[in-house]
């Protein structure tokens, strides 16, 4: 197929659009027409009008092309056309935004579309793990639990419960992001779930008081949970602690719905990147590599 793309999302500079659009079509959309070709599935003279390809958390990356691709296009017509006319790519023109089918809304894509101007390469990737909102639930349930337990003067219930909602908040919150993701996803290891958080503050990615908070939190709950050594938590201490997690869980919940996710994240490179190079999980990392040289 063609490696030319006319436009590639407004506002990108046109050599590093370019060399997007071809990274993926080399990368991925080529070979899926040659298997389909052997496989015959697909005429040679078929046109592609239309690609898409999805990266599904835990699998293989899927691609699919022309009427293999679900959503919603929006784009603005060259033409007027009636209810039920065939359309092709000339009858369309600036492609405002693409949504994608409810199975796939919370899946990274990249999606290629043709129009009478040349290709239009839309992507969202930096798209969280459905769990996350699963987790923003559960930190919630115990976050009210927390409440109940220090309006009965229950410090030391508090203390647990205040622990695993800020815990799960902070779980949640970097569920929500893909650099994140794979890092805690299935780890059992508070300890991992609070290395992890500060690192991602101190790369400016979140709040640094919250991370605090957690480390504050994973003490105080030490205290109430066990016998060794005193709780010396007051329900001022504690009213102050439970404002802080409240306001943690603002800030996890906007994240985690999308509605204030920043524009943009650090880490650090673990190569050598070129422009419009498609960057995957192994050439980033939360820590400079080792010759200290960050990205």
């Amino acid at each position: 197929m063609s490696t030319s793309p006319d436009l590639v999302n407004d506002g990108m500079p046109t050599e590093a659009g370019a060399a997007i659009f071809n990274d993926v079509v080399t990368r991925f959309v080529d070979p899926e027409l040659e298997r389909r070709l052997e496989a015959g599935t697909w005429a040679p003279d078929n046109p592609v009008v239309l690609f898409q390809v999805v990266f599904p958390y835990g699998a293989v990356p899927e691609v699919r092309i022309n009427r293999g691709i679900g959503g919603t296009l929006m784009a603005k017509a060259t033409r007027a056309i009636e209810a039920g006319e065939e359309v092709c790519p000339e009858d369309f023109s600036e492609v405002a935004g693409y949504e994608p089918a409810d199975k796939d809304r919370d899946v990274p894509h990249i999606t290629g579309v043709l129009t009478s101007i040349g290709w239009h390469l839309l992507f969202k990737l930096g798209i969280g793990h459905p769990k996350r909102h699963d987790y923003l639930a559960r930190a919630e349930e115990f976050l009210e639990t927390a409440r109940e337990s220090l309006r009965a003067g229950r410090l030391a219930a508090f203390a647990d419960n205040a622990f695993s909602a800020t815990e799960l908040l902070a779980r949640g919150e970097l569920l929500a992001y893909a650099p994140t993701v794979d890092l805690v996803l299935d780890t059992k290891d508070h300890g991992l779930v609070a290395s992890t958080y500060k690192l991602w503050a101190d790369l400016g990615n979140t709040e640094k008081r919250f991370a605090k908070l957690l480390k504050q939190m994973s003490k105080v709950r030490k205290k109430g949970r066990y016998l060794d050594c005193p709780l010396d938590l007051t329900a001022e201490a504690s009213e102050s602690l439970l404002r802080s997690i409240e306001e943690m869980h603002a800030h996890a919940a906007a994240r985690i719905s999308g509605s204030e996710m920043p524009g943009q994240f650090n880490v650090y490179a673990t190569r050598d990147l070129r422009a419009g190079e498609f960057v995957g999980s192994n050439d980033y990392a939360l820590k400079p590599p080792r010759s200290g040289k960050p990205s």
